[in-house]
């Protein structure tokens, strides 16, 4: 077998346990939600398919804004809300729970949970109605895609498959390869 045929094969190779990996990361750490409902409307529309990320370390930690996936014990199912206060936050008195009593003074989010409201308030049934929500409940942060983030992730298949072409072997002086690059 020619050098410049191991070289293909090795490209190939590499091109698909990057892909392999890939398909594992991603099946690990994203799951695909669909909203379902008005009470993140007008953001997000009844029957969108969305992505969330459990890994933090790429998207960032949850912080007050984001839109976040919630498990619903009582209903085995998961809902979609954004986190209004995060641990240690003051809830305002117009979005306190419907059972916290305003002489109690403030409402003070408690250390490990968020505090999430619907973007449809009228219609949303939230934190105002089952509280605040510990962290381990939250399976994940929404993440919305772009055309950068696919070129970031189809770049590095892209300069394999470039290096593979520029890189083959020529023959050298003495009828040995050299290992130079072909431009």
């Amino acid at each position: 077998m020619r050098r410049s045929s191991k070289w293909a094969l090795t490209g190939f190779t590499l091109v698909l346990i990057y892909a392999l990996a890939f398909l594992m990361f991603w099946f690990f750490n994203f799951q695909k939600v669909v909203v379902s409902g008005v009470s993140m409307e007008p953001t997000l529309k009844n029957g969108r398919n969305l992505w969330s990320c459990k890994a933090y370390w790429l998207v960032g930690p949850i912080k007050r804004g984001d839109i976040v996936v919630i498990r619903e014990e009582a209903a085995h199912d998961t809902i979609i809300k954004r986190v209004y206060r995060m641990p240690g936050e003051v809830v305002d008195y117009a979005w306190i729970p419907t059972n916290y009593a305003v002489t109690q003074g403030p409402y003070v989010v408690p250390q490990g949970q968020i505090y999430v409201l619907g973007d449809n308030r009228p219609e949303s049934e939230d934190s105002r109605v089952f509280g605040s929500v510990p962290l381990e409940e939250v399976r994940g942060k929404i993440v919305f895609f772009s055309f950068w983030s696919f070129v970031l992730a189809v770049a590095p298949i892209v300069v394999i498959v470039i290096g593979g072409i520029f890189a083959r072997p020529k023959s050298g002086a003495h009828g040995k390869e050299d290992w130079t690059s072909a431009v």
